[in-house]
């Protein structure tokens, strides 16, 4: 059975891996250890890049707060 988990950290990450995912979703702030074990235990990573995008675009924008 396949198992996607959706992390964010490198100690969920790498809990996540040593536990049997098949993919990582998001990794954002994965360390070079996590690296390391994707490679060693072959799993798949599925990168957010739409959520920075947007994130980006966002800040970009001018808020107007009323009072």
């Amino acid at each position: 059975m396949a198992i996607a988990a959706h992390a964010f950290g490198a100690k969920a990450i790498k809990r996540s891996i040593r536990a049997g995912v098949t993919s990582i979703e998001h990794g954002t702030y994965m360390d070079d250890e996590a690296i390391e074990l994707f490679r060693e235990y072959r799993i798949w990573y599925v990168p957010t890049t739409i959520a920075v995008k947007a994130s980006s675009d966002s800040a970009e924008k001018q808020v107007t707060f009323l009072p």
